[in-house]
């Protein structure tokens, strides 16, 4: 989506479009590619750092250990790929669209938790403190990196001069 400075200068150079038209264009776009992504690796891949996959199969026996050994894995459709796993499953698209909105349900309950005061790992409301680059929650859990947001920084320091003065 284009905003800030450059639209104001596109609007000074005589170009005018829909907003609504660019921000449909840059969704389907990302959906697209996020739908792409999924389409490319087996469901079953958790990851290089793991000795095996969902399925069992170790990385290393399948492919060797040496320099480049997840260069090019049958865990991501990819053709190039020497090595053939018979346990390689990908999604359908049908599938990997499904798999984003339920990725987009996730997301916006995570945010609305943080926005809650909610710790998304424990559920129990918490007091956000900055500690280093991170935002923890009272409870313990690293809630994200970044400040935390001025309107909780706020609520609780009236929630501290209470108690100070109690």
């Amino acid at each position: 989506m284009i905003t800030g400075k450059r639209v104001e200068d596109a609007t000074e150079a005589g170009f005018d479009w829909a907003e609504d038209e660019v921000s449909d264009n840059w969704k389907e776009k990302e959906l697209q590619r996020r739908t792409r992504e999924l389409l490319k690796r087996c469901v079953h891949f958790n990851g290089i750092m793991n000795e095996s996959c969902d399925a069992g199969v170790k990385y290393k026996e399948l492919l060797g250990d040496g320099v480049g050994w997840a260069a090019h894995m049958p865990c991501f459709n990819d053709e190039k790929s020497t090595v053939k796993c018979s346990l390689a499953s990908f999604l359908t698209p049908e599938q990997a669209r499904k798999e984003i909105e339920e990725q987009d349900i996730r997301i916006t309950e995570f945010i609305q938790q943080l926005n809650d005061s909610i710790c998304p790992v424990c559920k129990v409301q918490v007091q956000q403190r900055q500690v280093g680059p991170c935002v923890y929650g009272t409870c313990g859990h690293r809630l994200y990196q970044g400040k935390v947001n001025p309107q909780f920084a706020q609520r609780e320091k009236r929630i501290h001069s209470t108690r100070k003065l109690n």
